[in-house]
């Protein structure tokens, strides 16, 4: 059966980039009779706030998006769904990369304004066998440069434990795919890089449902100046008009969008 899932991150408000994903992710689940799963990823503890936990619901509510497995609301979530909860989970793997044969998995206190131009540690944190410590030092993995699976991997030493004592999105978001028997995803080509590196981490994990996982990826929505809808770029600091007139066009745009990769609507 196909598994798939919505993963918002409550860091901001939803834009129309997320409502996309959304829904191609709900109609690849529905035309081949699979399960849609909620996984809100909390990772980001500093930037959550309530009104954005709150903007996720309304908005699946909005574009009529029903959910086989997941939080109910905000109180839900909190009380058994947050990433929070699951944090073991996250050292169980964490330790596991520490304690395996991986020389590439290592402990590093630099930031990342301390990395070369490449990514790189050029503090020789890596040859120092550092323990890790809470506040000053991060897990990092030196990738090379190649690909996964047809996909770009990105080179550099990427963050994988934050110096904050919480998971890298990169570590947390395979593991909680790979618990929750994820076998499909539905991306924006804006995360070729970062599915290449989870499937590079997932070999080493290990993850093999991870490694075996459908990944499609679909092109992005542009901003007025051409640039890529993100939170991070202030693309949505309101929430969307969950008009009736924008959601026939989000669904037209997911039409044309999801065609190369094969969603349609059900």
């Amino acid at each position: 059966m196909l598994v798939t899932r919505i993963a918002p991150t409550p860091s901001g408000f939803l834009h129309l980039g997320n409502a996309l994903n959304m829904v191609l992710t709900h109609w690849l689940v529905r035309s081949h009779g699979g399960r849609l799963l909620l996984r809100i990823d909390d990772f980001d503890t500093g930037r959550a706030r309530p009104a954005y936990l709150e903007d996720v619901f309304r908005t699946l509510d909005w574009l009529g998006i029903d959910i086989d497995d997941g939080p109910s609301g905000p109180q839900d979530f909190h009380s058994s769904w947050s990433m929070s909860t699951r944090i073991d989970r996250f050292r169980q793997a964490r330790d596991r990369l520490m304690g395996g044969e991986h020389d590439a998995v290592f402990v590093c206190r630099c930031s990342r304004h301390d990395l070369d131009p490449s990514g790189r540690c050029i503090a020789g944190c890596r040859e120092q066998g550092l323990a890790l410590a809470p506040g000053s030092s991060a897990l990092r993995i030196s990738v090379p440069a190649g690909s996964e699976r047809g996909l770009p991997l990105q080179p550099g030493d990427h963050v994988l434990w934050r110096r904050d004592d919480l998971p890298a999105y990169q570590l947390g978001s395979v593991v909680a795919d790979e618990d929750l028997a994820v076998t499909a995803i539905v991306r924006g080509v804006d995360l070729l890089e970062s599915s290449a590196l989870q499937l590079h981490l997932a070999g080493l994990l290990p993850a093999p449902g991870f490694q075996q996982v459908d990944l499609r990826h679909h092109a992005l929505l542009a901003a007025p100046d051409g640039h890529k809808l993100s939170k991070s770029a202030g693309a949505q600091a309101h929430p969307l008009d969950h008009t009736d007139a924008l959601r026939e066009q989000v669904l037209t745009w997911a039409q044309a969008i999801g065609t190369p990769i094969g969603v349609r609507r059900p």
